[in-house]
């Protein structure tokens, strides 16, 4: 049972406490002389007992409370750190990338001479 139904349940049980000693009053009659303590202190001892449970589960939802309240600063805390992460494989992607461009500029320009020499030798096997 969920913590909301269990605070539910526990006030209409005091709720229905209470319009049963109501009630009960309503039908005893008692002697002018002679208060209605019976039932006074019957309704204020089950009413105690309802609110102790009800306190009793506000502060295991209290708890609960807590404890999700932890759990989602832990993940909050390493959903910062998958950021970060994230943000040094970027720069290590662009320190790559930056490099790659380096070795192929490299490459280019070493076999540039060859391929000029290429196209000039069949430029001039055509010719012949």
């Amino acid at each position: 049972m969920s913590d909301c139904a269990k605070l539910e349940q526990a006030l209409a049980q005091l709720i229905s406490c209470s319009k049963d000693a109501d009630i009960e009053a309503d039908n005893e009659t008692f002697p002018s002389n002679e208060p209605e303590k019976g039932t006074t202190l019957k309704v204020i001892t089950q009413a105690t007992e309802k609110l102790t449970e009800s306190l009793g589960i506000l502060h295991e939802f209290e708890m609960l409370m807590y404890d999700k309240t932890a759990s989602l600063h832990i993940i909050s805390n390493e959903l910062v750190l998958n950021v970060l992460q994230l943000q040094e494989q970027k720069l290590e992607l662009m320190e790559l990338k930056k490099k790659l461009k380096e070795v192929s500029g490299k490459w280019y320009q070493s076999v540039e001479a060859n391929a000029t020499t290429l196209e000039d030798l069949c430029a001039a096997i055509n010719e012949a």
